[in-house]
């Protein structure tokens, strides 16, 4: 909860504090390492994960993070081989972030049938994933797939109406303009591009 209203400064101080009070713990630690990631502080974010495997192996949020940053560095093929050593160490068990940050991962390589596979594997288990509609709209753009793109599309106008206003206010693109007007495919895809690197 400090996240949301309080400065980085603080609440990266409040869990500085948490790690010294609990020094043989993963979790406080990997918890700084997400924070560090949302923060794009990619090195102190990989340090912090890394850290927390080495306290307990089985820390699965750890390599869901190491692979977050792996995406950010632009090292996809890196991404998979996280995910799956994650995957492997927590008894071959996936759940809805391995899926979405697998699928972005394959998204980015130009591997999007299986990028949508699991993608949409991720939204069957829990269909509030907004990276993965983010995600999955953009693998329907490259697809071609203007259906699917506009059922995306239009879900994410209604459920991250604000993210998509913010995206396209920082493009300087027109997502709500006169009844019957479009977002063409291309307006579409820089939105939801600019969306994910918001996120």
């Amino acid at each position: 909860r400090q996240i949301r209203g309080r400065p980085p400064e603080r609440v990266l101080a409040a869990l500085d504090e948490v790690v010294a009070r609990f020094p043989g713990s993963a979790l406080p630690v990997c918890h700084r390492g997400e924070l560090r990631l949302w923060l794009g502080d990619l090195e102190g974010a990989r340090r912090d994960l890394d850290e927390a495997i080495e306290r307990w192996a089985f820390t699965r949020w750890a390599y869901i993070g190491l692979t977050g940053v792996d995406i950010l560095e632009g090292n996809y093929e890196r991404a998979l081989e996280t995910s799956a050593h994650g995957v492997e160490v927590m008894y071959g068990t996936e759940g809805p972030a391995v899926f979405v940050y697998r699928g972005e991962a394959l998204r980015c390589l130009g591997r999007l049938s299986e990028a949508r596979q699991d993608l949409e594997r991720a939204l069957a288990i829990s269909d509030k994933r907004l990276g993965a509609w983010l995600n999955l709209g953009l693998v329907f753009l490259a697809e071609e797939d203007r259906a699917g793109a506009q059922r995306v599309w239009e879900r994410l106008c209604r459920e991250a109406s604000g993210l998509l206003s913010d995206a396209a206010l920082a493009l300087g693109v027109t997502i709500w303009g006169d009844p019957g007007e479009e977002v063409t495919p291309e307006d579409q895809r820089r939105v939801l591009d600019r969306a994910l690197v918001m996120m």
